[in-house]
Order: structure tokens, then C-alpha cells, then sequence
């Protein structure tokens, strides 16, 4: 406020001075209905959950079933990784763009094309007859998937507006990522045992289904944000680092470090990450700001959650292919 001013509260209007002499007058609107009474808002949580959940089990899921995959498809160790990692990287790569699509062209549109794609690509999933057409539809489904923690995320903001009821709901629809993650593997044995390696796959489609029709039902039609810009050379940049950096470590478990064409990739995935470095310092809509950087909280939390998830995610893979390939 400049100095002098002066807010004063009156049956829902604010007057205050807008310089001297000068009085303003803003019309407050009344207090919105506490979320709590409102069932629509929570049927747009369960949505969002929904999304979410089937997204992030995706992540794990898999890895239970990957023996039998490359038996079934007579799949080698490398090709396995690109099972799991085709979704995790293009998924990640996809993200913060995918967040910027929905606020330009509507996030409830969106979130339900994302859902769209990604129950497509679970149903191919399962109709594959060989590692590069799974690989393939693997891609597919992160298209989609990539939609539907921003897009999720987005839907509950909005329909809780109160800040109390919001970080609550929130925080329900963050523990979503714990369960699935946690439930990925149990609930992938349990589905190869006894319907077979394709019917992970299975899982997604009457939950993408429930979650298409309460969207479309429930969840509120968001303005565009038409001055969003897509930050279209980090997104290139930072796609083509990820990829180059994953491929490279694949390919050199088979084919050795000092390979041409593992030299070739980390080359490339390192020329392009410090490309997008300073592509993003010049870019007027980052994809990634770098002043996010500049806290050393942030910064500290980040390479940490990272770690943790790539120390996991890898452990999961070697795990689940010593267990039942070499104990049985």
C-alpha cells in the first residue's frame, strides 16, 4: 500500500485512498460456501485422485511383470529398461509443458484428453506382440499421462478455494502417489499371477473410464490463459538431454562405457542439458526458471528427491528380475 492509505471495512466493501484526496471503492464478493458442503468439489478430488493413481502405478507396476514380459516376447535386459523408462522419461519430459497446454486451452479438456490417451495406450499395451510395439504404446500412454498430475493438480486448486480446505486437499491428493507407488508392485504380482503379464494393463481402463465421466460431470470449465506461451526450445532441449543421458547408461550395460554409441548419447544428452541451462536463462516463459535455483531449501530437496527416486526405481528393476529369474 503507498503511504497514507487507509483500508476500512464496510458490509463487504473496502474503501481505501488511491492517492491524495482520491477515494477507491472494490466490491468484495461474498465468502464462497465451505468446501466441505459442496459434494461436487470432492467428486473433483476423487477425480484427480483417480488420475493420479493410475498414473504413478505405472511407474511400478510394470517392473513385477518384466520376467515374463521378455520371456513372452523375447525381450534382452536392455529392451526391458526401455520398458520402464520410455514411460518415466517422456512422461518427465512432457510434464511442466503439459501444465502450460492446460492453462491455454482449458484444463477440464485436457486433463480428460490426457485421460483419453492414456487408457488408448494401456489397452495397446496389452494387444502388443513385441518389445518395440510395447515400447511404442509405452510412449503412448506417457503422452496421456503426462497430462494428469498438472491437469489433476490444476482441478483440485480450483475447486477449493479456501486456502484451509485447498493444503488439505492437497495433501490427499499427494498421498495418492505414495499408495500407488507402494501398491505397483503387489498389485502387478498379483495380476501376472493369475490373469497374466498383460492384465496389468487392464487395470487402467475401467479407472480412466470412471475418472472421464466425473470429470465431464463435475469438474468446472477453467478460462484460458491465451498469453501462456509454450517454451517450445527447452522443452526440445531438455527432452533431448533426458533421452541422451537414459540412452546412453542403457546401451552401456550392453554394450560397454567405452562404446561409440554410448559416447555418442552422453554426449549429446550433456551438450543439450547445458543448452537448456542457458536456454532457460534467456527464455522470456521458462520452462524451468533457474532463479528456482537460487534457494538453497529448493535446490538441496531437489537433488535429493532425484536421488532417492533414481536409487529406487533402479533397485526395483535389478530386484524384481533377481528374485524371481535367479531365487525363483
Amino acid at each position: 500500500m503507498p503511504p497514507g492509505s487507509v483500508i476500512a471495512r464496510n458490509e463487504g466493501v473496502f474503501f481505501g485512498t488511491r492517492g491524495p484526496g482520491r477515494l477507491g471503492r472494490m466490491t468484495v464478493p461474498e465468502p464462497s460456501v465451505p468446501i466441505t458442503r459442496r459434494p461436487a468439489a470432492r467428486a473433483v478430488l476423487v477425480t484427480a485422485c483417480l488420475a493420479l493413481f493410475v498414473s504413478t502405478l505405472d511407474n511400478t507396476v510394470v517392473n513385477v511383470a518384466l520376467p515374463h514380459i521378455g520371456r513372452d516376447l523375447h525381450a534382452g535386459t536392455a529392451a526391458l529398461q526401455w520398458v520402464v523408462d520410455s514411460y518415466l522419461v517422456v512422461r518427465g519430459c512432457l510434464l511442466m509443458s503439459a501444465g502450460a497446454l492446460g492453462d491455454r486451452y482449458g484444463r477440464r479438456g485436457v486433463f480428460q484428453l490426457g485421460l483419453a490417451v492414456f487408457g488408448a495406450g494401456s489397452l495397446l499395451c496389452s494387444l502388443a506382440r513385441g518389445a518395440g510395439m510395447l515400447i511404442g504404446f509405452r510412449v503412448l500412454q506417457a503422452v496421456g499421462g503426462c497430462f494428469l498430475v498438472p491437469g489433476s493438480l490444476a482441478l483440485v486448486a480450483e475447486a477449493y478455494p479456501e486456502p484451509g480446505e485447498r493444503a488439505r486437499a492437497i495433501g490427499v491428493w499427494s498421498a495418492t502417489t505414495a499408495l500407488s507407488t507402494g501398491l505397483g508392485p503387489p498389485v502387478g504380482g498379483l495380476f501376472v499371477d493369475t490373469l497374466g503379464w498383460r492384465s496389468i494393463f487392464w487395470i487402467n481402463i475401467p479407472v480412466v473410464a470412471v475418472a472421464i465421466a466425473l470429470a465431464a460431470r463435475y469438474a468446472p470449465r477453467s478460462s484460458r490463459a491465451a498469453g501462456r506461451k509454450l517454451d517450445l526450445p527447452g522443452q526440445a532441449l531438455i527432452s533431448l538431454a533426458l533421452l541422451g543421458i537414459v540412452a546412453g547408461f542403457i546401451d552401456a550395460s550392453v554394450a560397454g562405457w567405452g562404446a561409440p554409441l554410448v559416447i555418442a548419447a552422453f554426449a549429446v544428452g550433456l551438450a543439450a542439458a547445458a543448452g537448456f541451462v542457458a536456454a532457460e536463462f534467456r527464455a522470456d516463459q521458462p520452462l524451468l526458471s533457474p532463479r528456482y535455483f537460487r534457494s538453497r531449501p529448493f535446490s538441496g530437496a531437489a537433488m535429493v528427491v532425484t536421488g532417492a527416486y533414481i536409487i529406487y526405481t533402479g533397485f526395483l528393476f535389478v530386484n524384481t528380475l533377481y528374485l524371481q529369474d535367479l531365487r525363483g
